[in-house]
């Protein structure tokens, strides 16, 4: 039942580390929950421009007909969607240009020349009817600061790109943290509404991180599915043609699948769900636990029955699963949740298979002998190549040495490199990032405070310091809460900067006639400023229009105790410079995705080395506890550790540079690499004993490399990684393990 209602998950940041710090903190939840985490930017083409400024608008229209989008910005939708009576009401506690020095007589004289001009525009008639009672022209600078900040150059009154051949939208989910099911039904959403909209002839592009949310799970579960359907189906194609006896194909089977099913069905339980790519995972799984009951039935002599074959060789075959699950713990403790989950998978899965290996098959059939189709003797070469070689063990250590040593080998603490999209989808981003003026993904500023107001405050005091970041083109623009709901404080000055109506009735007339206009037509203005003078400052509870509401809380972070006020960055052009004015902006915090990522990676590798190398100490130990003999102990575990080198230098020279999935993949090798040399180093009775050995250790190495094999050929770089470096490792592992077993396995 509980395998029946496993949920598969597909969340890319499971395989993020945990944050460490308040800055982490307020990343992976400017990651998961910020702005640009909800943003999806729309890309109408393949039409004329007229044809596509019609669509624009009607898919915008049909949108809006549903409650998924807190924003839905064309360039001209918005500003037909605002609720005009309450941003008029209010526009000059919200006007960033209220000052006192605006109506003093210069001041009024340059407002009222602004507005004059802007009756000529082509947005003229919309502030016509309101110049009376509204002169200066707050409610229109009001609405075109929002263009400014919101969007690019408009053709025919929507938003285009550059070249005037796409039609731009750009698209904000209400709410926060949508999973990826209800990513994926507003992605069917803005299909349909699309689809109600277009010419045949039309496309659209969608683009962000709810989008790529959607095609990575896709991605995921494609590659899932095919993986293991090839590797599963090679491995059934080898063990029917090893043992050529459906019995003991079953009895090979009974062990993996155990494992296999109980790993899934408790990881599921234990986290509530099961990443997709730990189920690719299950394939090295299936490939290991297979494993066991073939050492166990093409090991057994033909005479012997298989209940006593599991009881002799179950001394060496308990030591091998000890060794592979203490080669999985580091991944338990990594801090990561996908990790932790591959991790708690291996474990459970390689346990539950090696009991049963041990006591379920044989009991099974406790009578059942060795086929006899596998007795033959192995080629020549293969014996050849597979004998003890010191020299050939000591020239390959040698040559990773000397590789690792003129070049190194660099970390990869770039995470976003394991970004299973394709690149294209990535330029597509970009591209569409910039031209829409969409928040910048990798900067953000966050203002941490006590409470909303000190929030508020903290952000309005970086303006001059922000203000001359854009002048010196070191970013395109920026937005904060402020913009649209300023501080008590500012909304408290902006009030108190508003004359009298005596005062404006003596500053209003020369104004007036200086720009050109008749003074008593302007009469209705003084009304206007009085009742203005009553207001009192607004806060978020009392703004009615949603769509400015949701700008507000879109840029602020809520917790019980504190307030963390989000600037967003656009069009940045230089990190450097940017990260270089950084304490200016103190205290504010300036994140780069890219360097505070870096640094939490570096973290957990370090912290994933010391378990690492804590692992192999146990592991030394509980060698040296069964096998009593120090010389043995390093004969069973240099050959993974060599292998290990070898499969480092190897990557180098492929130009992989090594992350966190690399690593983890090494401890694999470890363990897989320590079951070959325990057998190799295991004495057997007789030259057919020894037969048996090298055959089931082949046997063994192929299943193992089908799963790896799968997982190198995804083009999900997780899962490359993992099986890229399982690959050469195992490969490594083994040939080690027979050039340094002993010259004489076979017991007098």
């Amino acid at each position: 039942m509980l395998f029946t209602h496993t949920r598969v998950a597909t969340d890319m940041s499971a395989f993020l580390p945990k944050a460490a710090t308040l800055r982490q903190n307020l990343l992976i939840g400017q990651l998961q929950h910020g702005p640009a985490a909800r943003t999806i930017m729309v890309s109408l083409e393949n039409a004329s421009a007229e044809t596509l400024a019609v669509a624009s608008d009607a898919l915008a229209n049909r949108l809006a007909e549903g409650n998924t989008f807190g924003l839905i910005a064309n360039g001209s939708f918005e500003r037909k969607m605002q609720d005009r009576n309450w941003l008029f009401a209010y526009r000059y506690l919200l006007s960033a240009t209220v000052t006192t020095e605006r109506f003093m007589p210069e001041g009024l004289r340059q407002a009222l020349n602004i507005s004059r001009e802007r009756l000529s525009t082509p947005s003229g008639d919309l502030f016509r009817p309101l110049m009376a009672r509204d002169p200066t022209g707050e409610l229109a600078g009001i609405l075109e600061g929002m263009d400014v900040q919101q969007g690019p150059a408009i053709r025919h009154g929507v938003w285009f790109d550059g070249n005037g051949t796409r039609a731009l939208l750009l698209l904000e989910i209400r709410g926060t943290a949508p999973t990826v099911e209800m990513q994926d039904a507003i992605k069917n959403e803005v299909e349909r509404g699309f689809s109600t909209v277009a010419s045949p002839e039309m496309r659209m592009i969608l683009a962000g991180p709810a989008i790529y949310a959607v095609e990575s799970r896709n991605l995921i579960e494609h590659e899932s599915r095919n993986f293991t359907i090839f590797a599963a189906g090679l491995i059934v194609a080898l063990l029917a043609w090893v043992y050529r006896n459906l019995t003991q194909m079953i009895l090979v089977i009974i062990p993996a699948a155990s494992g296999i099913l109980a790993a899934v069905v408790l990881v599921s339980w234990y986290y509530g769900t099961i990443h997709g790519i730990a189920l690719a995972f299950a394939i090295i799984l299936l490939a290991e636990t297979v494993d066991y009951p073939s050492y166990l039935l093409l090991q057994t002599s033909p005479e012997l029955p298989l209940a006593v074959a599991a009881r002799d060789i179950w001394p060496t075959l308990r030591l091998a699963v000890l060794t592979t699950l203490v080669g999985n713990f580091a991944m338990l403790f990594s801090g990561i949740e996908g990790l932790a989950q591959l991790g708690l998978l291996a474990v459970i899965g390689i346990a539950v298979a090696g009991l049963v290996n041990r006591w379920v098959v044989p009991a099974l059939s406790p009578h059942q002998r060795r086929t006899t189709s596998t007795s033959s003797p192995l080629p020549g070469w293969l014996e050849t190549m597979l004998r003890p070689r010191l020299w050939l063990a000591g020239t390959m250590t040698l040559l990773a040495l000397l590789t690792l040593t003129i070049g190194g080998f660099s970390w990869e603490d770039d995470l976003g490199s394991l970004n299973p999209l394709p690149a294209e989808m990535k330029i597509r981003d970009h591209r569409l990032r910039d031209e829409l003026g969409a928040p910048d993904v990798r900067f953000v500023i966050a203002v941490p405070a006590s409470d909303l107001e000190q929030a508020l405050r903290g952000s309005e005091s970086l303006r001059p310091a922000l203000d001359v970041l854009v002048k010196e083109n070191v970013m395109a623009g920026y937005a904060m809460a402020a913009d649209y709901l300023p501080s008590h404080t500012t909304q408290q000055a902006r009030l108190a900067a508003l004359p009298d109506p005596d005062q404006l009735r003596q500053n209003l007339p020369g104004a007036a006639q200086a720009a050109g206009f008749r003074p008593d037509v302007l009469v209705p203005f003084i009304a206007e400023i009085t009742r203005a003078r009553q207001l009192s400052p607004i806060n978020i509870s009392d703004i009615p229009d949603k769509a400015w509401r949701f700008r507000v809380e879109s840029l602020l972070l809520t917790r019980t105790d504190s307030t963390v006020a989000l600037i967003t960055l656009k069009g940045v052009t230089d990190g450097k410079s940017l990260s270089a004015h950084a304490n200016k902006l103190a205290p504010a915090l300036l994140i780069d995705l890219k360097q505070e990522i870096g640094d939490l990676v570096v973290g957990y590798r370090k912290q994933i080395l010391l378990y690492s190398g804590m692992g192999v100490i146990f592991i030394v130990a509980l060698l040296f506890t069964h096998l009593h003999s120090l010389g043995t102990t390093l004969r069973v575990i240099l050959p993974s550790l060599l292998g290990m080198l070898c499969t480092v230098a190897v990557l180098y020279l492929c130009n992989e540079r090594l992350n966190l999935f690399h690593l983890v993949a090494l401890l694999l090798v470890l363990g897989v690499g320590i079951n070959y040399a325990l057998f190799f180093n295991r004495t057997t009775s007789d030259r057919a004993g020894e037969n048996r050995v090298l055959f089931s250790l082949l046997v063994c190495l192929l299943s193992t490399l089908i799963g790896f094999g799968a997982l190198a050929a995804s083009s999900i770089p997780i899962l490359h990684s993992i099986g890229i470096t399982s690959f050469c490792g195992t490969v490594f592992s083994f040939l080690f393990s027979a050039w340094l077993a002993p010259q004489f396995r076979v017991r007098a």
